[in-house]
C-alpha cells in the first residue's frame, strides 16, 4: 500500500546532502509550490529575469533554513574547493542555489519529495525522540 503524506504543518527537517552534510529543509506542499510559482511569475514579468534563476532563488528563500556537518554541527559542513567553509546565511543560500547544480537539484527534489519526511518522522519515533527542528 502506498503512504501519502497529507501534512497538516510545515515540515521542517535535516535531511542528508552527502557524506557529512546535513540540510535543514521544509517540504514545498502543492498549495506552496503554486503560491511560489505565482510569486516567481510576478518577478519575471516585471523584470525580464530569466525564470530559472529566480524560481531557484525564490526556492532557496522557501525551503533551505540551514546546513551543518552531520557530526560537528557547529561547523559548516559545506565547503569551498579549498576547505574554506561556507557557512549558512542567505548571501550564501543564494548562492548556492545559483552557482552550484548539484545543490540546488538535491533541494528541488527533496522538498517535494514527501517520503523523506515520512521516513525520518519513523525514524524519529523508532528512536523515541520527537524532533522538529
Amino acid at each position: 500500500m502506498a503512504k501519502v503524506a497529507l501534512f497538516d504543518e510545515q515540515q521542517k527537517r535535516w535531511v542528508q546532502y552527502d557524506e557529512d552534510t546535513e540540510v535543514l529543509l521544509s517540504y514545498l506542499s502543492k498549495p506552496d509550490a503554486l503560491n511560489l510559482n505565482k510569486k516567481v511569475d510576478k518577478i519575471v514579468s516585471r523584470t525580464g529575469a530569466d525564470r530559472s534563476t529566480v524560481w531557484n532563488q525564490k526556492l532557496g528563500e522557501e525551503v533551505v533554513h540551514d546546513w551543518r556537518h552531520k557530526e560537528r554541527h557547529s561547523e559548516p559542513g559545506l565547503v569551498y574547493p579549498d576547505g574554506t567553509p561556507i557557512p549558512y546565511n542567505p548571501v550564501n543560500r543564494d548562492l548556492m542555489m545559483k552557482g552550484c547544480r548539484e545543490f540546488s537539484i538535491f533541494v528541488g527534489e527533496t522538498c517535494i519529495d514527501a517520503a523523506v519526511y515520512l521516513e525520518i518522522d519513523q525514524q524519529i519515533r523508532e528512536a523515541g525522540e520527537i524532533k522538529n527542528d
